[in-house]
């Protein structure tokens, strides 16, 4: 599932697991500020270029998966059936038309992730500074132990070579973007 929101300068969006969206665990997260021309777009286009860039994002985890795009802007469940699209909107539906995705309305209030990534007082510039953080060895521990049960990562794990230029390995770790891979 994604789950995905804008602000007036920003926009917020997450990937994850599960049954519902009530319940689905978290695998990533993204936000980035909205430059000027994109501050200018009306809602309805600010909506679809938070699902549009959320997903371009997580690309490498939606491809080939079906998956529900969740929004708290109703008449965007119609995306895909409207009649009259602007150059922008055709260029987005001709991106979005790898993905097979729906659009389904969720209600603001239960949108509260993506309106507090989109909403950050503080939003990352694409020069931001990175911090390192040091994990407690059994947490990573257990992380390498969980590659071989999970799913997703389980095949990647067993055909390393097959996955060399999406993902890096390193002490066992699974990595993509230099962000850790966590099941």
């Amino acid at each position: 599932m994604l789950v995905a929101d804008p602000s007036n300068h920003a926009i917020g969006g997450y990937v994850g697991q599960g049954k519902d969206f009530k319940t689905m665990r978290p695998i990533g997260f993204h936000s980035c500020a909205l430059n000027d021309a994109e501050r200018n777009y009306p809602t309805h286009d600010k909506e679809m270029l938070a699902i549009m860039d959320t997903t371009k994002k997580f690309s490498h985890q939606l491809l080939g998966h079906q998956f529900e795009a969740l929004m708290d802007h109703a008449p965007l469940v119609y995306w895909k059936t409207q009649k009259e699209l602007s150059p922008r909107q055709i260029r987005w539906n001709e991106t979005m038309s790898q993905f097979d995705y729906d659009i389904r309305y969720i209600p603001g209030i239960s949108n509260s992730a993506t309106d507090a990534l989109s909403r950050y007082p503080y939003v990352q510039a694409e020069s931001a500074a990175v911090n390192t953080i040091a994990f407690d060895p059994a947490i990573l521990d257990e992380v390498r132990s969980s590659y071989d049960s999970d799913t997703f990562f389980g095949p990647i794990i067993a055909n390393p070579a097959n996955y060399a230029s999406i993902y890096e390995f390193d002490n066992g770790l699974l990595f993509f973007e230099n962000r850790l891979c966590v099941p």
